[in-house]
């Protein structure tokens, strides 16, 4: 049986919701300015446990990313979410003759790179583990304001999203 909200929602589509609304109200109705602290939230027997998780450096994230698995795993935990500012590219492998070159694509070093607020959630379920992975894409005012939220398509293959939030459950 599919673990579920309160209300029936199930809970990874409530995990993104949550942390969508979380992304809406921080960057757009909060002050002018206002940054988005990654968080992860993780989900025990319906309880729901924030983890701000502010990184500096590719080193501090995954610090972070090691705590949050240790603490999925010490808790047994049934789904977690985790929502970030980002950059993104999409890149057509067919560019890259060379994988390696393709591989080391970084997004904020990209002239093409769309800033994005990302939110993966995963989920136990009897068969395995249920992942969701769904971007927006800041929208700016003339002055450089935040005054909004774009969804941007999801990839229809969720495996194909590079990165680890989506991983931090895989064989717990």
């Amino acid at each position: 049986m599919k673990k579920t909200l309160k209300d029936g929602e199930p809970l990874i589509d409530g995990l993104l919701r949550m942390a969508y609304r979380h992304a809406e109200n921080v960057l757009v109705k909060s002050p002018v300015g206002t940054s988005l602290t990654p968080v992860f939230a993780t989900f025990k027997d319906g309880a729901i446990e924030l983890f701000a998780t502010p990184w500096s450096s590719d080193q501090e994230k995954r610090i972070a990313q090691m705590l949050v698995r240790a603490r999925l795993k010490l808790d047994n935990c049934d789904a977690y979410s985790f929502v970030s500012e980002a950059w993104m590219l999409s890149v057509d492998k067919s560019e890259y003759p060379d994988a390696e070159e393709y591989d080391g694509i970084r997004p904020s070093q990209s002239e093409r790179r769309v800033e994005v607020v990302c939110v993966a959630a995963v989920a136990k379920t009897e068969t395995g583990l249920d992942k969701k992975f769904q971007t927006w894409a800041i929208e700016r005012n003339a002055k450089g304001q935040i005054i909004g939220l774009s969804p941007k398509p999801s990839p229809a293959d969720v495996d194909s999203v590079s990165g680890t939030m989506l991983s931090l459950m895989d064989d717990l």
